[in-house]
């Protein structure tokens, strides 16, 4: 059944039931190739894999195990306890009478810091639970934040005592000695 066509127009036949064959041949590749994406190279089908994935997503939301917190809270301890041992070898040598480091103290006034926010309302609300505490309290803004303090207070004693206070209620704190 030929059309009467000339040479060329037979060519162009031909161009484009190979073109076709082609298309057909890439078209069917692909549906296999999909087909065969539901399986993993190895075998396993796609749902084993997914829960393998999950099984590792577990172990990757477990908190590390040292955290930059708890770095900085063993800190604190080793801190708190080389100023207590400084405290006790200093009342050990000094006389009865107090020393010049203990009534320096006493001329300085402390504040203990409880909050540094961004936020002027975030700081009111935390200078509000230590005023429940029938303890002063005041927000002073420095730089971009604000920080709630309880105070000041005359001597370094009587910040500590403040301090402890504040920690049994679960205020992180800071002591500051002002100028």
């Amino acid at each position: 059944m030929r059309c009467g066509c000339t040479r060329g127009h037979v060519k162009k036949h031909a161009r484009i039931k190979f073109l076709g064959m082609f298309t057909l041949v890439l078209t069917m590749a692909g549906v296999l190739l999909s087909i065969a994406g539901q399986l993993d190279f190895i075998g396993q089908s796609r749902v084993e894999m997914t829960q393998h994935n999950t099984n590792q997503r577990r172990t990757d939301d477990e908190p590390p195990k040292y955290s930059f917190y708890q770095a900085l809270k063993a800190r604190k301890v080793e801190l708190e306890r080389a100023q207590q041992a400084q405290e006790n070898t200093a009342s050990e040598t000094t006389p009865v009478n107090q020393t010049s480091e203990s009534q320096s103290d006493d001329k300085y006034r402390y504040v203990v810091q409880v909050g540094a926010f961004n936020q002027q309302s975030d700081a009111d609300k935390v200078k509000a639970q230590v005023e429940r505490l029938g303890l002063p309290a005041r927000v002073v803004k420095r730089g971009t934040k604000y920080l709630t303090q309880a105070g000041p207070f005359a001597g370094k004693q009587k910040a500590q005592t403040i301090e402890a206070t504040l920690k049994s209620q679960k205020f992180p704190t800071l002591i500051k000695r002002l100028n």
